[in-house]
């Protein structure tokens, strides 16, 4: 997973590319699905705003933004957002490629056993 960390009227100080890297190992669970991660922080007047776009293998890129007057804090908010969001977009990606092939061989399996039943149980009538 690529990870960009920029800021948009701001300078990023070390410290806080640092402190924003580690919360983002928390998304390394999700490695199978998540291509690139950009993290773009914003000083607009007083308000601290992080925004997270992550690029995912299926569908389109996940965004989430946090507005806070610390920007550690709008960091945590913004994870824990996308966090949400990813495992959201993980769950529905399952369900649209769930396959029931092995419910239709349990489906075949016991049609099979019944009439296994029914052809055992003609046998008996026969005798």
């Amino acid at each position: 997973m690529n990870v960009k960390i920029t800021g948009r009227h701001i300078h990023v100080s070390e410290p806080l590319k640092l402190y924003a890297s580690e919360k983002l190992q928390r998304l390394e669970r999700h490695n199978d699905l998540l291509t690139d991660v950009d993290v773009v922080m914003t000083l607009e007047g007083e308000q601290r705003q992080v925004e997270l776009i992550g690029h995912v293998k299926v569908g389109g890129p996940l965004v989430a933004k946090a507005n806070h007057d610390d920007m550690y804090a709008a960091v945590d908010l913004v994870l824990e957002k996308f966090d949400r969001q990813l495992n959201r977009h993980k769950e529905k990606v399952k369900q649209e490629h769930h396959h029931d092939g092995a419910g239709r061989l349990g489906q075949e399996l016991q049609n099979a056993a019944t009439a296994a039943e029914q052809h055992g149980s003609e046998e008996e009538e026969v005798s």
